[in-house]
């Protein structure tokens, strides 16, 4: 595959990197640590756990949505399908998707991200979303 794979652990309002992608930089551990709205591992956290209406909603690059009811549109449709994207979000060239992962008790437990260049990678790649959310769906934290 040509592009990055990483595991991480939601808990609470904090992400935690579980494995990392040897063969592939990660850009933005921090940034998504920070600015969860930006990447799509800190949506799938964010809709698991709603966010705080007084919060600042910073915006990394101009695609970042910081408007709330859109947001809330993108969180709520990240509920129903357990999917998140991002698309130069939080950093311009590059394009996500990450796919829920539970826990034993079924609660949000973390997600599985693919990121790639936004120039080689379609978030709207039905193939790759089934990929990643079937091995999403096989993964255990």
């Amino acid at each position: 595959m040509r592009y990055a794979v990483l595991l991480a652990s939601c808990s609470g309002n904090q992400i935690r990197l579980i494995d990392r992608d040897p063969d592939h930089e990660l850009p933005g551990a921090t940034v998504m640590r920070q600015n969860p709205l930006a990447s799509a591992i800190g949506k799938i956290m964010l809709a698991s756990i709603g966010i705080d209406r007084n919060d600042t909603l910073r915006q990394l690059t101009p695609l970042t949505t910081t408007d709330r009811d859109a947001l809330d549109t993108h969180l709520d449709q990240i509920r129903v399908t357990g999917i998140a994207t991002e698309v130069d979000e939080s950093r311009m060239g590059r394009s996500a998707i990450a796919a829920l992962v539970l826990g034993e008790n079924r609660q949000v437990a973390g997600a599985l991200r693919v990121i790639g260049r936004t120039s080689r990678f379609a978030v709207s790649d039905s193939d790759l979303v089934d990929l990643i959310q079937k091995h999403a769906s096989e993964s255990r934290l």
